[in-house]
């Protein structure tokens, strides 16, 4: 898939995403994610991201699952502004 050795699951490039957007966004405004609770099936994750939508986000978040072939995926967004709470759930059984 192009991703570090370390990438294995959908939680891994979960984690990823979250150090990329960091290590490529610049400003006063940016904050890193943070996990909130982080499982096989599930994480939430605070994601605050000024500038982009958060629709996009839940695409990213599903677009992530499904790489890995996750069939059974659900990404609800459980926060606005200003945390934007994203509750990701898969079913760990491909």
């Amino acid at each position: 898939m192009g991703f570090p050795d370390y990438v294995k699951t959908p939680l891994d490039l979960l984690k990823y995403e979250m150090d990329g957007y960091l290590a490529n966004h610049r400003g006063s405004d940016i904050k890193p994610r943070k996990l909130v609770e982080a499982v096989d099936g599930k994480v939430v994750i605070c994601a605050p991201a000024p500038g982009y939508s958060q629709k996009f986000y839940e695409g990213v978040y599903l677009g992530i699952l499904k790489m890995f072939g996750v069939k059974n995926r659900n990404v609800v967004m459980t926060k606005g502004a200003p945390d934007f709470e994203y509750t990701i759930t898969w079913d760990t059984k491909r």
